[in-house]
């Protein structure tokens, strides 16, 4: 059972809160630097044939895109740059458009064919199929009838 601890001020704070990041937004720039590794959004579906990982990578190109197998480890690393319009005094009021580097990693607890992992990209999205090694695949055992 989970416990929700509940402050009755909880909400003229979270409203406080709005009103100040409202005014901030109003008054002064909204730049932020991106020092870090963002995570990447991703889907992961299993089947039978294996495993498909589908990550959202609007405006990456295929060659910026990084994607390794190592000791049981699928790593998927990316990087953005930052393009700020040229010209004499273009100055940003605001950039919400994530830049740098990004990077998500997986271990691989079930054994996968890493030989024939393939990738493909369409409108922003690359798509990863990792396939189950064959002895990792269920199957059925026929019952022989004995007369």
């Amino acid at each position: 059972m989970t416990i929700l601890r509940s402050l009755p001020t909880g909400n003229l704070l979270d409203v406080h809160g709005d009103v100040n990041r409202l005014f901030d937004g109003l008054l002064a720039p909204s730049v932020r630097p991106v020092d870090a590794v963002q995570p990447m959004a991703v889907d992961v579906h299993e089947s039978d044939a294996g495993y498909t990982l589908q990550f959202d990578l609007p405006g990456i190109k295929s060659e910026d895109v990084r994607i390794r197998v190592h000791e049981g480890q699928l790593s998927v690393s990316a990087e953005r740059a930052a393009n700020p319009p040229a010209g004499d005094g273009v100055r940003t009021h605001r950039s919400e458009r994530v830049h740098g580097s990004f990077a998500r990693s997986f271990a691989l607890r079930r054994p996968v064919d890493t030989a024939r992992i393939t990738a493909t990209s369409q409108d922003g999205v690359l798509t990863l199929f990792v396939p189950r090694a064959e002895e990792a695949k269920p199957r059925e055992i026929k019952i022989d009838v004995v007369k």
